[in-house]
């Protein structure tokens, strides 16, 4: 099927999984409209916020740099961007873990977890 019989209003109203298609897409959009008002209020970028809710609602033993940048779809490098511009408004700690000092596990500091609230 074309991408034309995919935004065809008829096409939507005949077909239940191009309702459901366009309720999610229209879902992601109302989403990051929020976001982008929230970071812009909060002085963080989306992506900053994703980190912020990534660290506060993955379990402290898997919250690291490399699930981070997976989650986001991004290189290590740029993910350990993100998340020093955190650490540097003091947001987020980074700790080496005990068993494996290469990889970085992330938690919210007092300030991060305010923000969140």
């Amino acid at each position: 099927m074309n991408m034309e019989g995919k935004t065809d209003p008829q096409h939507r109203k005949d077909n239940r999984s191009a309702r459901i298609g366009m309720a999610l897409f229209r879902m992601s959009q109302a989403i990051k409209k929020v976001t982008l008002a929230e970071s812009d209020t909060l002085r963080l970028s989306p992506v900053q916020i994703q980190a912020l809710l990534f660290t506060t609602h993955t379990r402290s033993d898997v919250a690291t740099v490399g699930n981070f940048a997976n989650t986001i779809g991004t290189t290590h490098v740029t993910a350990v961007k993100i998340l020093n511009g955190l650490v540097r408004r003091d947001l987020i700690n980074k700790s080496q873990k005990a068993e494996d000092r290469r990889v970085t596990l992330l938690s919210l500091t007092s300030k991060g977890r305010e923000i969140l609230n």
